[in-house]
């Protein structure tokens, strides 16, 4: 400590070396949620959805932890917690509640009131074998297929088939993202949901989708998943679900040839692990189809290069 101490002074950086020793600001669980949830109302992509997500988690963390200061919450109190909540509701809710309090923790670490996250190594509930059993690749032909009673569906549908982003993340594009070819993610915390910022790569198609949600007033995505199962019966096809698209997404990429890594990157996920997941054989005739796409976009360059 001495040591420490004297390389301090003699690199003119003592004022540094003292504010590791400077008594933190206590603060009550209950403020720091309320700080949080007012962060939360001044991001203007947060719908009211969100901010009342947030809010029954902040009620119910705050009763069942039996804490009143932040600083005394460990990894014990969340575990107990997520323990809990698995019991009471489904795996892939406490799993999404587990993710917005490692974002809280994360929170109160930037603002100093706390040095370490209690949520960051807590295993979450095992999720839903559901979307992996139903996953089957979505082609262009089963889209057009589906039958909407207002326009906005489709949009999100094919906004997320040309994307692979995720829902949530789609209802928080504004039209300053989208460019000519480039949609740009934004990579705050309140924005993705591990906070990596990317760019995508958009076809024409892609970025008429994306301008039209961005413009329109976008429904719940509950509401979008039961408006999408119903079209799927009514067209006879296999169940399709929002997060369906994505994983169909990463698979046509991979069936073009697109790298792992990139599409790790494409999709905004932390490793080539994960994307593992995502990817999925492709019918004959859409193996057909992506040859048959790759051969055109070659002849197009050749062309273009000739002139």
């Amino acid at each position: 400590m001495l040591a420490e101490c004297d390389v301090a002074v003699v690199n003119n950086c003592y004022d540094a070396f003292a504010a590791k020793f400077k008594a933190r600001k206590s603060i009550s669980l209950q403020k720091a949620f309320d700080a949080w949830l007012e962060t939360s109302l001044q991001v203007s992509g947060n719908r009211p959805k969100v901010l009342c997500t947030k809010r029954r988690l902040m009620k119910g963390f705050v009763s069942g932890c039996g804490k009143t200061h932040l600083s005394a919450v460990d990894r014990a109190d969340v575990e107990r917690y997520v323990e809990r909540r698995n019991a009471q509701v489904s795996p892939t809710t406490a799993g999404d509640e587990l993710t917005k309090l490692r974002t809280f923790f994360r929170f109160c670490i930037a603002r100093e009131w706390i040095d370490k996250n209690p949520a960051l190594n807590v295993q979450g509930p095992k999720k839903s074998k559901r979307t992996k059993d139903y996953v089957h690749v979505v082609g262009r032909n089963e889209l057009e297929l589906l039958q909407f009673k207002r326009p906005v569906y489709r949009y999100i549908c094919h906004a997320l088939w040309h994307t692979g982003l995720r829902i949530e993340e789609l209802y928080r594009v504004r039209l300053e993202d989208i460019h000519d070819s480039i949609l740009h993610v934004r990579c705050d915390e309140e924005r993705t949901k591990n906070a990596q910022g990317r760019e995508v790569d958009i076809c024409q198609e892609g970025r008429g989708a994306l301008r039209r949600c961005a413009l329109s007033t976008l429904p719940h995505p509950e509401t979008v998943r039961k408006v999408l199962r119903t079209a799927c019966k009514r067209a006879k096809i296999a169940k399709i679900t929002p997060h369906q698209l994505r994983h169909s997404r990463a698979s046509i990429w991979h069936a073009e040839g697109l790298p792992k890594k990139n599409i790790s990157v494409l999709l905004g996920q932390s490793g080539t692990d994960i994307t593992e997941h995502y990817l999925h054989p492709l019918p004959r005739n859409m193996l057909n189809d992506t040859a048959t796409g790759n051969q055109k976009t070659a002849g197009e360059g050749e062309a273009h290069r000739g002139l």
